[in-house]
């Protein structure tokens, strides 16, 4: 009993030391953008990028574009009304199955926010009044930088783009 109790100790020692050093070892750059697709639908569309001299390894759940780490990078939706007032939040739920991705020194990967699951009414808040989304260069489990600073913001015009 006392064998299976320290194996245990050292199964979960030897998992969280090896969660712990890759989130501590990744670092990446960050793009952001405001896109459309060829549907209509808005996208903030998220690329990562290895700057590391070895490969660096992260798990679906780190991802900025999967729930709930999307709320990181968009922390806030406004209509441009004249009060600026906050859109109603949203968000999709996501299932991880923990799935690692391997990123090579210079190779990207990428995904997008459908800000219709982050922002369930958006396409009406900005066929009424056009939309200001603040972005922000932030993850919870990655060191990330923005070659385009520490977060911005992108405007949807009323009527849209």
């Amino acid at each position: 009993m006392h064998m299976l109790v320290i194996l245990l100790f050292v199964i979960v020692a030897v998992f969280n030391s090896d969660a712990r050093g890759s989130d501590e070892e990744v670092r990446l750059d960050m793009h952001v953008s405001l896109q459309k697709d060829p549907h209509g639908k808005y996208l903030v569309h998220v690329k990562l990028s290895s700057r590391q001299a070895l490969p660096a390894s992260i798990v679906d759940i780190q991802l900025p574009w999967l729930a709930p780490n999307e709320f990181m990078v968009l922390p806030e939706g406004n209509r441009l009304d004249a009060t600026y007032s906050k859109m109603r939040r949203g968000g999709p739920f996501a299932d991880y199955n923990g799935t690692r991705y391997r990123i090579e020194p210079g190779e990207s990967i990428e995904g997008d926010i459908v800000l219709e699951g982050l922002f369930p009414t958006i396409m009406e808040d900005i066929r009424r009044y056009g939309v200001r989304l603040k972005w922000a260069c932030k993850s919870k489990t990655l060191h990330v930088t923005c070659k385009q600073g520490k977060g911005g913001t992108f405007i949807i015009p009323k009527g849209g783009l």
